[in-house]
């Protein structure tokens, strides 16, 4: 027995000194951004990419898996059978560690190294850079064969069930993948560089203590229902890697329902004034055919609140008659008072930041130009900004009802999980890491001192969030807000929109890490590993489908499984459905359920088009990869602007 525990902590140091060393890129910037760290990102310009490259990655990847799995014996038998033979050298008991070993879900870990093999060959980089991505693979099954090493010796020892432990194993697997594919983002990519605004946060331990509970909660009543489906469906290893996958939105799901069961919550103050001055500002840039609509919401709005509102459209360097119908849209206005600004085109930070610079109120609102809001808007503001707290609130924004495109109906169940679910919910924990520009209330004081908007790259809304995180203030989204947007109405459309929107998801997550930034809120912490999970899934998910069919021809024991899987799909689909439909009748919305199959669809088109956004960003030169001797310093903090 004293031999074995120290084989078994001899596995677990070897794991966790190599998981260190792949992790360690993640603590270090690089200097491919020479922009300020605070408003200004300078990096190279996105690259196009067709869907070509996106077809070639998919296609690649599934064929490597599916000879992988269909020679036989292949790399499957050859997988479990090295990690029994390094399991022998902690517990040397050869009949129970390779019946332990056999449970292994090797084809989960051929996806993610046939995914990292695909990418390296579609990535637009010099050969070199290639070659570096493959060396993560080669990292990535170092680790995953030591942790089921680990795994199997530690279940052998303990004589724990072999499906509990499988699947334990495929879960821990999953985690090693986000830190590779987090590694692999930050070694191969140009990315903005660390913010340095200070993270001046008062941090509440009870927070990320309600967190952890309610994480820990989640994966407890996930691993219950497995076992529930694994006694009562008898689902065995050879469907394990699957579950894992099901699982994990499984296991969010579960998380923001017990968030929301919580007693925590943030509250609205009361404002004395009752109706303090309001100013709008709102970005331009060639929208003649909806800044009208948008204009006019604005105006009524403002005569249902009843103070003082005042209305500022920056316009970009339109080249259509943006200016002249937004002129007479203003002239019109019987409520509001109407700014119109006429600059270069400069991007849509900079034209904000020209609004924000004559916007002197405490609240300003920013509305995107192809938004339209709700009569009652403002009436809501004044409380919330009442509450010392609270720095930024968001609405429950909808897709355009006069819109019946494929993509408004899948986008309406993503309104309404995004922002009545998962917002609502991550709210009581301060992890609300983005209120979307379509519609943001925030204090103008603050803003200013962060610096405004930040330019150069994606996401200057969700880094305005996170800016006035790490100064102490909370974002919450008001569901009684209601915006109608403009949605895309083809794919081409579709495609630049959720390109654009998962760059700027890789450009936040660099941008304010924790590991570089420094930042102990969940905001921060929460939205990284939440980012690391959205980035493997978003490349490994729609494989899981085609994996499990390739299975299902080339493995009699998976094809005998297949239908029980199948009901095991359904059955990790209920907590989503649930939680669908009672927001879509809580909302007014209980006749657009029909339109419940189209949102599978929807959300499988948007996870490929992830991919697409990664192989836009330039690649780093692989020389870049060794700090030079300034880089390894401790960075310069920069203190922010002084607050005006």
């Amino acid at each position: 027995m004293g031999q074995t525990v120290l084989g078994v902590f001899a596995l677990a140091i070897a794991f966790f000194a190599l998981l260190l060393l792949c992790a360690r890129p993640l603590r270090h910037w690089r200097e491919d951004d020479t922009g300020d760290g605070v408003t200004t990102v300078t990096l190279p310009k996105p690259r196009s990419v067709g869907l070509s490259r996106v077809v070639t990655f998919y296609v690649t990847s599934c064929a490597l898996t599916l000879v992988s799995v269909a020679v036989r014996p292949g790399p499957v038998v050859f997988y479990q059978e090295l990690v029994g033979r390094l399991a022998l050298l902690a517990h040397n008991d050869p009949t129970s560690v390779f019946a332990y070993a056999s449970h292994v879900s090797a084809p989960l870990r051929i996806v993610v190294v046939a995914n990292l093999v695909a990418f390296s060959l579609v990535v637009r980089a010099p050969l070199a850079r290639r070659l570096a991505i493959v060396w993560n693979a080669l990292l990535f099954l170092a680790l995953v064969v030591l942790l089921d090493a680990l795994g199997v010796a530690t279940a052998a020892m303990a004589q724990l069930p072999s499906e509990t432990a499988s699947l334990f194993g495929s879960l821990v697997v999953f985690l090693v993948a986000i830190v590779i594919v987090l590694r692999l983002i930050s070694t191969t990519f140009m990315v903005p560089r660390p913010t340095t605004i200070p993270d001046l946060r008062v941090h509440h331990r009870s927070e990320t203590v309600l967190l952890a509970v309610a994480a820990v909660m989640s994966v407890v009543i996930v691993f219950g229902m497995v076992d529930l489906a694994d006694a009562v469906l008898g689902l065995y290893h050879p469907a394990a890697f699957l579950v894992v996958f099901v699982g994990f939105p499984l296991i969010f799901d579960v998380l923001l329902l017990l968030l929301l069961l919580s007693t925590r919550t943030i509250r609205p103050g009361h404002d004395p004034s009752n109706l303090p001055p309001i100013t709008t500002i709102t970005p331009a840039f060639n929208e003649e055919g909806m800044i009208a609509r948008t204009l006019e919401s604005l105006d009524r709005a403002a005569g249902a609140y009843g103070g003082r509102v005042t209305v500022v459209l920056a316009d970009d360097g339109s080249a259509d008659r943006t200016i002249e119908v937004a002129s007479r849209a203003m002239a019109r206005f019987r409520h509001a008072e109407g700014k119109l600004i006429a600059a270069d085109h400069g991007g849509k930070a900079a034209a904000l930041n020209k609004a924000l610079a004559i916007a002197l109120t405490e609240i300003v609102v920013r509305v995107d130009a192809d938004v339209v809001i709700a009569e009652d808007t403002f009436s809501h503001l004044p409380d919330w900004f009442a509450n010392p707290s609270v720095g930024m609130v968001g609405a429950l924004a909808l897709p355009d009802p006069h819109s019946q495109s494929w993509y408004a109906k899948g986008r309406l169940f993503e309104c309404l999980i995004g922002f009545a679910f998962a917002r609502v919910a991550l709210q009581r924990v301060d992890a609300v890491n983005c209120i979307p520009g379509t519609f943001t209330a925030f204090r103008g004081h603050p803003a200013r001192f962060v610096g405004g908007f930040v330019s150069g790259m994606n996401g200057e809304d969700t880094d305005l969030t996170m800016q006035l995180g790490r100064l102490g203030y909370q974002a919450v989204v008001d569901t009684r807000i209601r915006t109608y947007e403009d949605v895309p109405g083809n794919l081409r459309e579709f495609r630049e929109q959720r390109v654009r929107w998962n760059r700027s998801g890789v450009h936040i997550l660099t941008r304010h890490s924790p590991l570089v930034a420094g930042s102990g809120s969940p905001r921060s912490w929460f939205f990284y590993v939440r980012a690391g999970i959205v980035r493997v899934t978003a490349l490994l998910r729609p494989l899981v489908f085609v994996t499990g069919l390739e299975l299902a021809f080339a493995n009699p024991a998976t094809r005998a499984v297949a239908p029980r899987v199948l009901v095991f799909y359904l059955i990790a689909a209920v907590p989503s459905l649930v939680v669908i439909i009672a927001l879509a009748v809580r909302f007014g919305f209980g006749r657009k359920l029909g339109w419940l199959p189209i949102w599978f669809a929807f959300t499988l088109v948007r996870r490929i088009i992830g991919l697409e956004a990664l192989l836009t960003l330039p690649a780093r030169p692989v020389e870049a990869l060794v700090p030079a001797a300034a880089r390894s310093q401790p960075r310069p903090v920069r203190l922010a602007p002084s607050l005006r």
